[in-house]
């Protein structure tokens, strides 16, 4: 069962796009206090989305230390590293691949489609 722990801050910012809760995001490189999604697993996040957010509202992002809810693309191993996936607002096991950033640790197992925890704390990995 997926759980989500909050308390270790968040922030409001502005949507840059469509973006889904659960989500990772990252700094809009050409608007202040906009974010975007972020892309793929060589972008790098500064948290997740906790809600769905149309371009120009306001949308929370919680940071390092939070436990979100996420949704999987793919089988994820409790404890390991997950990633932004292109095309996809969903997470997956990270590459381990140069330039890979992850988005936190898996806090279950999960399946292609399920909801499950991750500790956010983004990292470059490889």
């Amino acid at each position: 069962m997926a759980y989500e722990v909050h308390g270790h801050g968040a922030i409001s910012r502005i949507a840059g796009a469509a973006i889904v809760a659960g989500q990772p995001v990252r700094p809009d490189p050409a608007v202040d206090h906009q974010v975007l999604p972020a892309a793929d697993a060589t972008v790098e996040p500064i948290g997740v989305a906790l809600q769905d957010a149309a371009i120009g509202k306001d949308v929370t992002v919680h940071l390092p230390g939070n436990i979100v809810r996420a949704r999987a693309n793919g089988a994820i191993a409790n404890g390991a590293n997950v990633s932004a996936v292109a095309a996809s607002t969903r997470l997956v096991t990270s590459p381990a691949l140069a330039g890979t950033f992850r988005v936190g640790i898996a806090q279950g197992a999960a399946v292609a489609g399920d909801v499950f925890s991750v500790l956010v704390h983004p990292e470059k990995i490889a």
